[in-house]
This record gives C-alpha cells, structure tokens and sequence, in this order.
C-alpha cells in the first residue's frame, strides 16, 4: 500500500501569496513604464519606424498593458492553486511548449530568444532557485523536485508568460522586445524573491516568519475606536518638546484652546468626525494648510453633536492633533516635493491623526509604521519630475497607497500592510533606477572616443590660455615649444608628478608674466619670479634640445616684453591696447560659475527653471574625455546632458541651482529637531 505523503498546504499558500506581493510589485513598475522600456528593448528597430507607426504601437501597448499584467497574475496564481490540489505522486502538467511552435523562422527567432532568457535567468540564481526548490519539495512531502515542477522557475514563468502574450497583436521583433522588457524589470529580480521565499519555507519557523501584513503586534491596540491611554513615557518627552515650541511661537493657530471646564470630546466621536471630514475631501483641495487640523475638525464635532451640551477637545488630544498637523503643514511647505504628491499626501492626515489619538507612542518612535510609510512616500516623491513617464508612475503608486489608507476603518492595521507593500515597491523600483542609470552611462561612454596624449595636452594647454590675448611671441612658443615640453613628461606624470606640476606652474607664470599687472603688488610678484621663470625655461627647453639659435632669440624678445610690462608708463598703455585687453570682470564670473560646475559630485541634484515648469536632475555621470555632465530624473530617465559651460550660464543666469538634499528621514528631521 502506497503512502502518501501529506502536502502542506497551508504553507504553500503562505509562499504563494508573498511570491505573488513580490512579483505583483516588480510587474506594477514594468507596467507603469511599458511604453518606455519597450522603446529601449527596440533599439535599432525603433529607427525604422515612423512616428505614426510608432505612437500606434504603443497606444496598442497602453490598451493591453492592464490585460497582460491581470492575465499574468491569475496564470501564476492557478499554477499554485494546482500545486496544492495535486496528489504527491502526480507529475506536474507541463505546458506543450513544442506543441505550441509554429514550423517558421518567425518562431524560431521568439523561441530562441525565450529560451536564452531562461538560461539566463537558471544559470544567474542557480542556487537560490535550488534551494527554494528543496525547501518547496518538503512542503511537498518529496525528497527532491525538479525545476519543472516549481510554478515560478524560469521556465515556467516564461511559459505562463508566453501564454499571455499569445493572443497579443505583434509581430516577433515587438514579442521579442517584450519578453526582453520583462527580463530587465522582472525576471532580474527572482534571484532575490527565491531567496525571500526560501526564508520563509522552514517548517520549525514557517508560522513566525509568515506574519500577515496587517498584523502590528508592537502595542497594538485591539480596536482603534477604544480609549487608550494616552501620555505614555515614550510620547510625554515630545509632547514637552512640541509645548515649548508652541510657547516660542504663540501666539499661532496652533495655542492651546481656552479650557471652559467642558467634559471633552470621547476619541470615537473625534475619530469619527476625522472620517466624515475625509470622506468630505478635507485637504484634497490644496496641500498647504492655513488653519491647524483642531479647528476644522472643532467644528465639524460640534455639526456632530446633537445633545446640548458644550464638548470641548482635550489638551493631550490637542497636543496630538497639532504634532500630526504641523507635519502635514511642513510638507506642504517642503521646496523638494511637487505639488501633486503634495496633494497625494495631504488626506493622510486624518488617518494619522485618527491611530496616533489611540496610540500617542506612534508619532514618537521613528520606527513605527506611521512614521516609516510617510518617511517612505516623501523619499519615493521628493523631486519627482511629475510630467514624465516614470514620475507619473511614481506618484499614481503614492496615490494608491494613501487611497487604501483613507478607504480603510483608520486603523493601525491599513498603516503595517501600506509599509510593506511599499517597501516591495521601494527596492523593484531602485533596481530599476541603478539600471537606467548605468544604461545611460553606457551609451555616454561608448559615443566618446578616448583623446591621445597630443589632444588631452592641448586641451590642458587651451584651458591655460583661455583665451587670454597673449604677444605673439609668447602664443606662439607656448603653442609650439612648450607644447613638446608637456608632451615629453605626460606620459609620466604619475611617475614624475613633481615635474609635471613644475612644467605647468613654469606656464603658468610665463603667461602672468607678459601680461600688463593689475597693480603695484602683482608688478612686484612678476619681479620676484622671473629668475625662477627664466630657470625653468631654460631646464624645460633643454629636455626637447630646443634649437640654441630659436632658444637665444625667444629668450631676447621675452627680456623686451618684460621691460615694458615692467615699465609704469608702457604698462599703462599696453593695458589701454584693444589689442592686448586684460580679463574682463564678466569674464572672471563666467570662471567661477565653471570651477563651481568642475566641482559639482556625481550624485549632486540640481533644479532647472525653464519656461516648461521645474524639473530636478541627478548629476549621474560626468564624462572624463568630453566633459559632458549627465542628468536623470528620480525615476532614472536621461533629462538632459549639459556642457560645462552650457550648464555653468544656467546657474550663473539662474535657470539652475544645487539643490540641498537632506537624507534624513522627514518625520525625524520635522518632530526630533523641533527647537523653541
């Protein structure tokens, strides 16, 4: 008599519904970006479209996108639901991929291509797929089980995927960039989802680490609309806190209200007027709030109240209430948040208000999930660019996460399942950041072909000069002569790097020295280092075995140039030549603004003020050879690519300026750092 071996069902649906909280969330981001990976997948195809033809087919793409992601998920979702049902002895019915080719080269090609992704994908997470495999097999009650058996290998997610893109109308090149679309967004990240699910697969530990997402067992309180107490030892030090900058700041609207000896409001009745103003789209007009959230919501119990008695707020629940608003009101005011994700944040007001009036402590501990989804949803929407692609995206994730807050009881329990929900969403769309970022910086690189030694030291030769009107005597030795000194060392300037800083100071000084001086104490300085000078051009001259004859003639013209730059009078009137203009204080500014550029980290941000609106940039690379200077958005999308000087007249004429960017997380730097 065979034993069956017990199938652990119950595990296999925990697995199933975390994979499916994973992957929903890399498939979300794919979606919300469709049309802009899928013109990156196309590559050279794309150039043999026309623009008609190419909007067409991404408006196909846009229509069908919602299709493919709901498809996709139910497919994944029934292989699950299959694997529980199925007796342990029987195979797994496998797709009949073969039977699904069709006999021309046309499939050939989207085989081919399917089939190297799967590689791909097998041979990069071969041991997280294997180990997810064994701990699946156990729940199986199996000692082994092959990647075929597994719903989510490779394999059969790009079978499940094959399936949905069946009934698509494309031809192969457009299958082929979508599979490859999937691949970047999706397929890259199983590695990390195996080994997710892998932790969460022992049986000693399955029922500890497969929490439900609602499920806040940190002091959570067992119904949101009971009385709690409310000054804790963990919220009083903030509650002190926030009084004294009250105090410092009265009078305000944020004064405690005149106590009348009222009995005050029951925390049902508030949280209740919290909803009803909610419901009503208190705050979803404007971000900025001109009256703290007390008095409208004062008014709006007092609607409520239909005995005749006087209720008055209580000063905790005040003290409450002011803390949540004064938040809301910061980030109404934040210079790096867009209007629209401002709007997208403001309902969370009431809901916050609602949970930290039954659990003060919520606002106190940076680790709470109030705290940690606001600071969560401010970091994904500060300096979104909200008329791009991938910055709409970003705020219609915000929108959503705050809709089933808002749609919810006001309960602690919405706040846990938001924040990891989010963070899923977090990680897949910083993956796809990194990878736009070093794409981009790829293309870069590659169109810029590396200088030879002969351009790189003209260029260091032509940023000396600048411009600058030199005699002709002296251009032309520098642009001649000199020229070959430099060239002589550079190919050792790292193991000579004395020499090499000795050369260029000597051109330095040679180029200070013939032109007129400014004053009495740069005369003297030119007087201080010509013995030097002449030293040191000599020494360099020597190492090209420059031609005694051209050497004796250049020193005898540079001897009559000193005198007259020496020479009061003939100064005077050298600086008075058109011919021979000293550097203009436009000039002198222009050059700031460029060493301010030079300057400029990668990593830097920056916002741009066109006639268009604003935008803000990243400085993601900054191209040695040509130096070009590459902007992306906060979603990883090229913005623009500036020169250095391009770039240095828009911060010098005010169309860009460095943005500070605070890494600290917004409820700490608004509630910590609160000072009288």
């Amino acid at each position: 008599m065979d034993i069956q071996p017990k199938i652990n069902s119950l595990q296999i649906g925990k697995i199933k519904t975390l994979f499916l909280q994973y992957f929903a969330t890399y498939l979300d981001d794919c979606m919300a970006r469709l049309e802009f990976e899928f013109g990156l997948q196309l590559g050279k195809e794309r150039d043999r479209l026309s623009k008609e033809q190419y909007k067409k087919l991404t408006d196909y793409l846009h229509t069908v996108k919602k299709i493919i992601s709901e498809q996709y998920l139910l497919k994944i979702s029934t292989a699950f639901d299959e694997l529980q049902q199925q007796s342990p002895t029987k195979k797994t019915e496998q797709i009949q991929w073969n039977a699904a080719k069709l006999l021309d080269d046309e499939f050939v090609k989207e085989d081919y291509a399917v089939s190297q992704i799967i590689r791909s994908c097998e041979n990069q997470f071969l041991e997280e797929l294997s180990e997810f495999n064994q701990q699946l097999a156990l729940l199986l009650g199996k000692q082994v089980m092959s990647s075929g058996q597994n719903p989510v290998s490779p394999e059969n997610l790009l079978r499940t995927l094959f399936e949905v893109f069946k009934p698509l109308k494309l031809n192969t090149e457009y299958r082929v960039a979508l599979y490859n679309v999937f691949a970047a967004n999706i397929f890259s990240q199983l590695g990390f989802i195996y080994r997710e699910l892998k932790s969460h697969c022992t049986n000693d530990t399955a029922e500890q680490n497969f929490t439900v997402e609602n499920d806040y067992t940190e002091n959570k309180p067992a119904n949101i609309h009971s009385d709690a107490p409310l000054a804790s030892n963990v919220f009083e030090p903030l509650r002190k806190k926030f009084r004294l900058w009250r105090t410092k700041h009265s009078p305000s609207a944020y004064d405690v209200l005149v106590d009348h000896g009222n009995l005050a409001y029951e925390h049902i009745e508030i949280i209740n007027a919290l909803q009803v103003l909610s419901y009503a789209g208190f705050n979803k007009a404007s971000p900025v709030y001109e009256l703290p959230l007390k008095h409208p919501l004062l008014k709006k119990l007092a609607a409520l109240n239909f005995s005749d008695e006087t209720r008055q707020l209580d000063q905790v629940d005040q003290d409450i209430l002011d803390i949540v608003a004064l938040i809301f009101a910061q980030l109404g005011q934040d210079e790096n948040l867009p209007n629209p994700v401002k709007l997208a944040l403001a309902p969370l007001q009431m809901p916050m208000a609602a949970v930290a009036l039954v659990q003060p402590d919520l606002l106190a501990l940076p680790e709470s999930p109030v705290r940690q989804l606001l600071d969560k949803l401010y970091a994904a929407g500060s300096l979104v660019n909200e008329n791009s692609t991938g910055g709409q995206a970003i705020i219609q994730q915000i929108v959503g996460v705050v809709n089933k807050i808002t749609d919810s009881d006001f309960e602690i329990a919405a706040w846990v399942a938001a924040d990891n929900a989010f963070a899923k969403y977090l990680t897949a769309q910083q993956h796809g950041v990194q990878r736009y970022e070093e794409h981009y910086r790829q293309l870069l690189a590659s169109s810029e072909t590396p200088l030879t030694a002969n351009e790189e030291v003209a260029m260091i030769l032509d940023s000396r000069l600048n411009n600058k009107a030199l005699p002709a005597t002296i251009s032309d030795f520098l642009q001649q002569a000199w020229l070959q000194v430099l060239l002589a060392v550079y190919p050792h300037k790292n193991e000579q790097p004395e020499l090499w800083a000795k050369h260029l100071q000597t051109l330095d000084d040679l180029i200070f020295s013939v032109l007129p001086p400014s004053d009495e104490q740069a005369r003297q300085r030119i007087l201080t280092i010509l013995p030097e000078l002449i030293n040191a051009l000599r020494y360099g001259l020597k190492q090209i075995d420059f031609d005694k004859a051209d050497r004796a003639r250049f020193f005898k013209e540079l001897a009559v140039l000193h005198v007259l730059v020496l020479d009061k009078k003939s100064a005077a009137n050298v600086q008075t030549n058109e011919n021979n203009p000293s550097q203009s204080p436009a000039d002198a500014v222009i050059d700031s603004y460029i060493a301010v550029v030079q300057q400029l980290p990668e990593g830097s941000w920056l916002e741009f003020i066109a006639d268009s609106g604003q935008r803000w940039g990243k400085l993601a690379w900054k191209s040695p050879v040509m130096q070009r200077l590459l902007f992306v958005d906060k979603s990883g999308e090229k913005l623009r690519e500036y020169a250095i000087a391009e770039l240095a007249e828009l911060i010098r004429s005010g169309q860009a300026r460095r943005v500070n960017v605070n890494q600290q997380p917004i409820t700490e730097r608004i509630l910590e750092n609160l000072t009288p």
